[in-house]
């Protein structure tokens, strides 16, 4: 498995994982399971905005560490701004980021032929006879 599928399947899982905790977070008595789905969700999310980040600069190493660490700081500067206080707003906008999470990432798995680095499709070329 390559890097590129690992990062997108830690987001499609953390993503998930925090639609979970949205729609189970009022019950009690799944207290504990739900902080533990959210924690674990937290992880794979920032594991794959890090990688999602890093992808999106191509060229020097350092840049990419550079833009690879401070995505998921964005991501999460965003949604403090969107949250409002109120846990069922806060749940409302963990579970939406999720949900865009998973369609981002399933969309990128499942997507069309690989591209090579200069962006072009990797076929053979045809030339005229």
């Amino acid at each position: 498995m390559s890097t590129k599928t690992l990062i997108r399947v830690a987001g499609v899982v953390g993503g998930f994982c925090l639609l979970a905790k949205a729609a189970f977070d009022g019950y009690d008595s799944a207290a504990t399971v739900v902080n533990a789905i959210y924690w674990g969700g937290i992880v794979l999310v920032v594991v794959a905005l890090v990688g999602l980040g890093s992808e999106l600069v191509s060229g020097a190493v350092w840049l990419r560490l550079i833009v690879g660490a401070c995505f998921p700081l964005l991501v999460w500067a965003v949604l403090a701004a969107l949250h409002g206080g109120d846990s069922h707003r806060d749940n409302l906008v963990d579970g939406g980021f999720g949900l865009l999470l998973i369609l981002v990432c399933a969309a990128s798995l499942l997507g069309g032929t690989a591209k090579d680095d200069a962006g072009t499709h990797s076929a053979t070329k045809h030339t005229a006879q």
